[in-house]
């Protein structure tokens, strides 16, 4: 399995495109963003079942 664990301070989000900089390297995604906030710890791991490589990332929110 494949599973890459990224500080935050090591990566940007950037419109559609991940950018991480120690790699220099950029990953498009299709999914939208749906949180706005300070972001935290990016995962990415490939699902064997599904077939594809998942993103996960943190964030921190304010409440209203």
């Amino acid at each position: 399995m494949i599973f890459l664990l990224i500080r935050n301070d090591r990566y940007k989000i950037e419109g559609n495109e991940i950018f991480l900089m120690d790699f220099k390297l950029r990953l498009k995604f299709i999914s939208k963003l749906k949180w706005v906030g300070k972001q935290g710890t990016l995962e990415i791991f490939y699902d064997k079942v599904r077939k594809k490589v998942v993103r996960k990332d943190s964030c921190e929110c304010k409440s209203k």
